[in-house]
């Protein structure tokens, strides 16, 4: 039985992450295809500046969740999951909100001596509400896993990068430019927790 579970929520997790890797190779090929070189690359190094602080915030806590959530259920400690599930989001909440008022601060010098390209500007500060975006799809993620729910818990990825990718589709139809991934990846967290 646990055995046969286990199988199960590898295979699902395998499908899953085949589809993902496909959704996000689909959005960077559409976006190679609507954005200048320039726009493609400085859209990249703004996801991946923001991308290091990311690893800064997380601390292990999502993992921590993970563990710990099983282990209250047994013990019938629900008080405990709503307290943890309530201290990681605060917590990140309040390292998001830090990070963001640094790069908001701090995004005219490192737009102008970074970046060294003016359009970074308005890139990096929109860009940085993902830190706060990508609380959302993570802790849902963790909950699930938690709760042992690992079919659901593997969708999270896959209908994240769906939704990046038909959100780029979409606004670049409309002209947004570099902008379309820039609201794709911002609005994913938003959707993911909506839908989750």
């Amino acid at each position: 039985m646990y055995l046969e579970r286990i199988l199960k929520g590898s295979l699902a997790y395998f499908i899953a992450l085949i589809f993902a890797s496909a959704f996000a190779y689909l959005t960077r090929l559409t976006l190679l295809h609507n954005l200048t070189q320039v726009e493609f690359g400085l859209f990249y190094a703004v996801l991946t500046f923001i991308s290091i602080f990311l690893m800064l915030r997380n601390f292990g806590m999502y993992h921590s969740l993970v563990k710990f959530i099983p282990e209250y259920i047994v013990k019938k400690q629900y008080g405990r999951i709503k307290s943890a599930l309530s201290f990681v989001f605060l917590s990140q909440t309040l390292f998001s909100v830090i990070f963001i008022s640094i790069i908001w601060y701090f995004s005219l010098f490192l737009t102008e001596f970074y970046f060294k390209d003016p359009n970074a500007l308005w890139v990096l500060r929109i860009l940085s509400f993902y830190f706060f975006t990508s609380i959302l799809f993570k802790l849902m993620g963790a909950y699930l896993r938690g709760f042992q729910n690992n079919f659901v818990a593997a969708l999270i990825e896959p209908v994240k990068n769906l939704f990046m990718l038909l959100t780029v589709i979409l606004l670049s139809y409309f002209g947004f430019g570099i902008f379309s991934a820039v609201w794709a990846y911002v609005g994913a967290g938003l959707v993911i927790f909506a839908l989750f």
